[in-house]
């Protein structure tokens, strides 16, 4: 009972909060090649494309998209990664 009652004062708003807010980061998916049977990498989070895209390891071309999207792949360089984080 005495567990119970500690739950219970325990404000489950900034939890609740954090888990939306991770459900709303947007993720994406990336190719190497703009080809429909190219693999398909990810979902990866803003974060990591960015801190990838500014490491260089896009330099030679990528093509990405939100994650569970049916939109074309478009070309990495066209995506400000640092707008989704």
């Amino acid at each position: 009972m005495g567990l119970f009652l500690l739950a219970r004062r325990i404000p489950t708003y900034p939890i609740l909060l954090l888990y939306v807010l991770h459900l709303q980061q947007v993720k994406w998916e990336f190719r190497w090649e703009d080809a429909d049977d190219a693999e398909t990498h990810g979902p990866h989070s803003s974060e990591e494309m960015l801190k990838w895209q500014e490491s260089g390891f896009f330099d030679k071309g990528v093509f990405v998209r939100k994650a569970g999207s049916d939109q074309e792949f478009r070309d990495g360089k066209r995506i400000d990664f640092d707008l989704y984080t």
